[in-house]
């Protein structure tokens, strides 16, 4: 992926979906499960919950991965 600069003067909502759409467009499949699961990263307001947060989002990626692979060998 081309080198990711988050903008400054815009929040991080708005820098989340430039990344969001640049992963989309750099790696289709892999944008489509980031974006499919990062709203429980938005929700976590404090360390506990980020960290709770941050470990369910991971395994959610890696089953969404998972299913993937299992479907390209099935075809």
């Amino acid at each position: 992926m081309p080198e990711l600069e988050f903008d400054d003067t815009k929040g991080f909502d708005e820098n989340l979906d430039f990344f969001l759409s640049g992963m989309e467009n750099e790696d289709p499949e892999m944008g489509a499960i980031l974006r499919a699961n990062i709203d429980g990263l938005k929700v976590a307001s404090d360390d506990n919950s980020r960290r709770r947060a941050r470990a369910d989002f991971n395994s959610k990626i890696v089953t969404a991965l998972d299913d993937k692979l299992k479907e390209e060998e099935n075809e």
